[in-house]
């Protein structure tokens, strides 16, 4: 009776464990990076590149391109997961998608 009993539990348990990991969710991610010195906008997605000239205002330390870029993003559908700024000025958004 004993070893019924932890046979069906440590069935259950593999059946979470298995589960667990077939549900796990899928998502694409982007890279949108931006320089000041030049200004530019650069962006991967799924090992896709552009980049894009920074249009903005004289001002040196003007983020508007890369924050209008990663606000268009998120009105398709983008969410920011992550991110940094490097050396020498420059910002580095990490976004990602859940894949369809």
């Amino acid at each position: 009776m004993k070893n019924l009993k932890t046979t069906i539990i440590t069935a259950l348990l593999l059946l979470a464990i298995v589960s667990g990991a077939v549900a796990q969710e899928k998502y694409d991610f982007a890279v949108v990076s931006y320089t000041l010195l030049p200004k530019k906008v650069r962006i991967s997605i799924n090992g896709e590149f552009t980049a894009k000239g920074g249009e903005g205002s004289k001002d040196l330390y003007d983020f508007s391109p890369v924050l209008r870029e990663v606000a268009d993003m998120q009105e398709k559908g983008w969410e920011v997961f992550n991110t940094y700024g490097m050396e020498g000025a420059s910002l580095v958004f990490i976004l990602r998608k859940k894949k369809q």
